[in-house]
């Protein structure tokens, strides 16, 4: 996989801004996986989309991370520095297969993918997103002693442990970074989402872009196509010479 170029980074951050941000995830592989249907990257599971992400944004912008996040118990800023390979997995999703026991309940389950994930973005809360998630990754549901059971009426208790299973299944999808304040000495642990993460590092540099095309043609006339197929080297040597 390469790493996207100046124009697929315009490209993303102007489709990307007017998207959920499941379907968001897919169009920042678009311009890369060119051998995949966008129908194909939603059925990805969630840990295999965002391997792709992690493999993408290293070959971007490089294998370094920085965040910084608040300390839930001082609220002080925390500087959070670290790579690719540390929140990389080395084993994939684990294909969910047979039944599994819960309590009384019988159930057969599937990895959530990124259809599934957009479906429970529309609920009204992170509650009921969670809920209408698990539940569409239930493929069959039945009591021991016989019947089936209703999706709307599973206890919490049965979606809880579904939660945990298919998460285990699939750790790529649930990365969670191991912090500790240097103010407080708290410790805790935060959920690392790539996908947010890169949207977030492509809005900013998307951004820059549009700022270095307009000082560029300002001062030469080119057209954004023309700044845009100028090495970042290049590009960065003119900048210096117009801003003198």
């Amino acid at each position: 996989m390469r790493g996207l170029n100046s124009a697929e980074v315009l490209w993303v951050w102007e489709r990307g801004s007017r998207e959920t941000p499941a379907r968001r995830a897919l169009t920042i592989l678009a311009p890369v996986c060119t051998e995949a249907t966008r129908q194909s990257l939603a059925r990805l599971t969630l840990g295999e989309r965002d391997a792709r992400l992690l493999e993408l944004r290293e070959r971007t912008f490089g294998p370094r991370l920085s965040s910084v996040v608040r300390c839930p118990a001082c609220d002080q800023e925390v500087q959070a520095d670290f790579e690719t390979k540390d929140v990389r997995v080395r084993h994939g999703a684990i294909k969910l297969s047979g039944e599994w026991r819960q309590g009384g309940i019988v159930a057969r389950l599937r990895l959530p993918d990124g259809d599934d994930l957009e479906a429970a973005g529309r609920a009204a809360d992170a509650g009921t997103a969670r809920r209408e998630l698990i539940a569409r990754c239930i493929l069959e549901a039945r009591a021991v002693a016989g019947g089936v059971v209703a999706l709307a009426a599973l206890p919490e208790e049965f979606i809880t442990a579904a939660a945990a299973r298919i998460s285990a299944a699939d750790p790529q999808a649930n990365i969670e970074l191991a912090l500790r304040c240097p103010e407080c000495a708290h410790a805790w642990s935060e959920l690392f989402d790539i996908a947010d993460f890169f949207w977030t590092e492509l809005q900013a540099y998307a951004h820059r872009l549009l700022r270095e095309v307009h000082e560029l043609a300002a001062a030469h006339g080119w057209s954004e196509a023309e700044v845009l197929a100028l090495t970042p080297a290049r590009r960065a040597a003119y900048l210096e010479l117009v801003r003198g």
